[in-house]
């Protein structure tokens, strides 16, 4: 099922990616590689962190953002394929519509798979944080989480 898993991650990433640049969430269509009961849990580091259930209050936690910081760039640095999981490094940028001033920061995604859907979706601020929770070693080795 990883090899699913990874190729799902990706049509995820397009729909994400494109929805960002775009600067809209979507059609209203669901997303098909989303559980409609998916968690999505944000970093405790980030303002106003929240857990977010089931796909409808995802797609408003994420035009929340869009209301802030407006279209940005997104770029996946990095894939790994954890089995049931599979983690996303990627940078951010653009210009916030609200203050106008400039941001850039590089983010993770982990998420967890279960026939061929997203389950949970947890973001990472910190890309230490986020290697050591996929159980990746410094030289990128997949290793067992402790």
């Amino acid at each position: 099922m990883s090899r699913e898993n990874v190729e799902a991650a990706g049509r995820f990433w397009e729909r994400f990616s494109a929805s960002a640049a775009s600067g809209w969430i979507d059609d209203g269509a669901p997303n098909p590689v989303l559980d409609p009961d998916v968690q999505y849990v944000e970093d405790a580091r980030w303002p106003g962190s929240g857990i977010y259930s089931g796909s409808e209050a995802v797609r408003a936690r994420f035009a929340e953002y869009l209301d802030i910081f407006g279209p940005m760039r997104v770029t996946l640095h990095e894939t790994f394929d954890l089995g049931d999981k599979v983690g996303l490094m990627f940078g951010t940028r653009g210009e916030s519509v609200q203050t106008g001033l400039p941001f850039e920061h590089d983010w993770a995604y982990l998420l967890t798979f279960r026939d061929g859907r997203i389950i949970e979706w947890r973001a990472y601020f910190d890309k230490t944080e986020a290697l050591e929770a996929m159980g990746i070693g410094k030289g990128g080795d997949v290793r067992p989480p402790a």
